[in-house]
């Protein structure tokens, strides 16, 4: 997992006019970036994480229309 998640960001780089957005790490617990704020299973975001993920790419997006 981890592999492939430095990965992604490492390939938007190198590719003209792609974009990254972390939305996981807006949920990730300080200092333990495996876990999760408030997960009720330790794998998914509770609804209020999913909601600040959206935040996150919500801003992302905005930002790239302005470009």
């Amino acid at each position: 997992m981890h592999a492939v998640n430095d990965w992604i960001p490492d390939r938007a780089v190198g590719h003209d006019g792609a974009v990254f957005c972390d939305p996981r790490a807006a949920v990730a617990a300080p200092g333990q970036p495996d876990r999760l704020v408030s997960s009720p299973d330790d794998l998914r975001p509770s609804p209020d994480g999913y909601r600040v993920m959206a935040l996150v790419l919500e801003l992302v997006i905005k930002r790239v229309i302005r470009r």
